[in-house]
């Protein structure tokens, strides 16, 4: 969040947040078991920049007691939302869930720098938004990685001529396709019948398991993955074919909005967990596969942006156990595997000694809590 703004109006902070629900910050006692889990912290070692700190600053906005202000609002920004310090609380402090708050009324009230306007315009409100623009941008993306610039920029000392900046973001470049996985498979039901889109599984022995009974689940591709891992979700659509399931993949479903949330714009969020409740709600699935930890985490509390303070306008005529329901079918891709442990015991595991490095999702293990499930696959 850019910190170059001005207030819309001269409201204070404590009538700002006068209608929000934050009588979950009054949890935290000041331990101080979650600083050492807090990444900024321990980069900056101070104490504003830690969940304490930034605590802290949240209930005096809500109580009156500081107002927006650029001191406030920076140590809040930083914030890389990882929500470690919710898995070291002893007293379960919401702290995600009072952050985004915080950054949402933060958003409303006031006015961003010129170039964050600009770039919200053309990502969040435009490219996120549209599969068309992110098919587009992951096709020049695959060209401009397919033209050796960015080895050529890390790897020599072209890279010097660059911000350390960008030179680092060219080691972040996702293996964009040019190509959108829910297109591909839009709409359709992918039964345990072998697909011809699909080359089935069975192993080194020729044989394949599967389920009695079909759960049917649908996938949520994302915006992102859905054009730069299609490898990822191509292997997870592969398994669950292989293990019985019946799969479809919504062509109308959107970004899950995780982004828009972590950046206060609360409003376009609305309009996205919407459109997915359309997408997924009346294709009678037994459950919502995810692959990203963001995006299940996200997924899962869409109820929170339709809490008491929302307006009956913004919450689509939706009811809350609509929402919940949504939510309880929300399930990782490794938390689903492990219902089934009889038969994953019986695939046919490749016989060389590879070794594998598991690497915990914060948003899996801080957010979602789900942690013992991928050790046990």
């Amino acid at each position: 969040m850019n910190i170059n703004f001005s207030q819309k109006t001269a409201v204070s902070a404590k009538e700002l947040f006068r209608h929000a629900e934050f009588d979950n910050i009054l949890k935290c006692v000041h331990c101080g078991l979650c600083l050492e889990s807090c990444p900024t912290y321990r980069e900056l070692d101070d104490e504003k920049d830690s969940p304490r700190g930034r605590l802290y600053l949240m209930r005096g906005l809500w109580e009156g007691a500081l107002e927006l202000k650029q001191s406030v609002i920076e140590p809040l920004s930083r914030c890389v939302d990882c929500r470690a310090c919710e898995s070291a609380c002893p007293s379960g402090v919401p702290y995600g869930e009072l952050l985004e708050k915080t950054r949402g009324i933060i958003f409303e009230n006031t006015t961003q720098s010129l170039k964050e306007r600009v770039l919200r315009r053309l990502l969040l409100k435009g490219l996120f938004r549209s599969t068309g623009l992110m098919i587009t941008a992951s096709y020049l993306l695959k060209i401009y990685a397919a033209t050796g610039l960015p080895k050529l920029i890390t790897k020599t000392f072209v890279g010097k001529l660059f911000p350390r900046s960008f030179v680092f973001q060219q080691h972040l470049l996702p293996n964009f396709s040019g190509k959108s996985f829910k297109l591909k498979y839009a709409d359709e039901v992918i039964s345990s019948e072998v697909s011809e889109k699909i080359k089935p599984y069975t192993g080194p022995s020729g044989k394949s398991k599967r389920l009695k009974s079909k759960p049917r689940v649908g996938m949520f591709s994302g915006c992102i993955m859905d054009v730069s891992e299609a490898a990822i979700h191509e292997s997870t659509l592969t398994l669950l074919h292989h293990i019985g399931c019946e799969v479809v993949v919504p062509g109308n479903q959107v970004c899950c909005g995780a982004i828009h949330v972590h950046s206060g714009d609360r409003e376009t969020a609305r309009e996205l967990a919407l459109k997915n409740l359309v997408a997924f709600e009346p294709r009678h699935l037994d459950a919502i596969i995810t692959n990203a930890a963001g995006c299940g985490a996200q997924l899962k509390e869409y109820n929170l942006l339709f809490s008491k303070e929302t307006s009956e306008a913004k919450k689509g005529v939706r009811s809350t156990t609509d929402w919940q329901d949504f939510e309880k079918k929300i399930i990782d891709v490794l938390e689903f595997l492990s219902r089934y442990p009889k038969l994953l015991e019986k695939l046919s595991w490749r016989e060389d000694e590879d070794t594998v490095l598991y690497d915990a999702p914060c948003h899996l293990i801080h957010a979602q809590k789900v942690d013992e499930n991928p050790r046990q696959l």
